[in-house]
């Protein structure tokens, strides 16, 4: 791909023994979309490993039209703390700046990562991935449905973040959650 496109980035990671550990690629358009659509980077690694036990993560932005842009790819060894530092810090290196803010999912292993590669950019969870646990967490079908139900129509529908806030501490009066961790 070097060959074909100059703007083609990728890095690659051996160990000892010359086994591979893990990749990040770029292509000339996903570096183009950055410029433009790198503010909020999500980094999505949920995806199941393949037959040789790599996992792969995609970085992703929104364009203009509210669209998924790629931004980057990445294979991981394993989901440790050292393999993503590595694809962090490669990436950026490709992308030339850190994202101002980063979302993901509720990994300790990327949260470490981006702590440690990434200080300046502001990390978030991803919301979907926060809501999809919460059935989890609440017993009693019919509270459950009422409690999700609320809580889904303060977290997707509040405009300000002073609505949010005043929906947020009603909400917690209400289902009397005052001391739920």
């Amino acid at each position: 791909m070097k060959d074909i496109n100059p703007n083609f980035f990728y890095a690659v990671k051996l160990d000892e023994e010359c086994k591979f550990r893990s990749a990040v690629w770029v292509d000339a358009r996903c570096r183009a979309s950055y410029k433009y659509y790198g503010d909020v980077v999500s980094v999505d690694s949920t995806y199941s490993t393949n037959r040789h036990g790599l996992s792969f993560a995609s970085f992703i932005g929104v364009n203009y039209r509210g669209k998924s842009t790629l931004l980057g790819c990445a294979l991981l060894g394993n989901e440790k703390i050292p393999s993503y530092e590595l694809v962090f810090s490669k990436w950026v290196k490709c992308m030339g700046t850190a994202p101002p803010q980063i979302i993901t999912d509720q990994c300790r292993f990327i949260f470490h990562a981006i702590r440690n590669v990434l200080p300046d950019t502001r990390h978030r969870w991803c919301i979907w991935h926060t809501m999809k646990k919460l059935p989890h967490k609440f017993g009693g079908y019919r509270r459950y449905r009422e409690l999700y139900d609320d809580l889904n129509d303060i977290v997707w529908n509040s405009r300000t973040v002073e609505s949010f806030e005043d929906n947020w501490s009603e909400f917690i009066v209400e289902y009397n959650l005052h001391n739920n961790t």
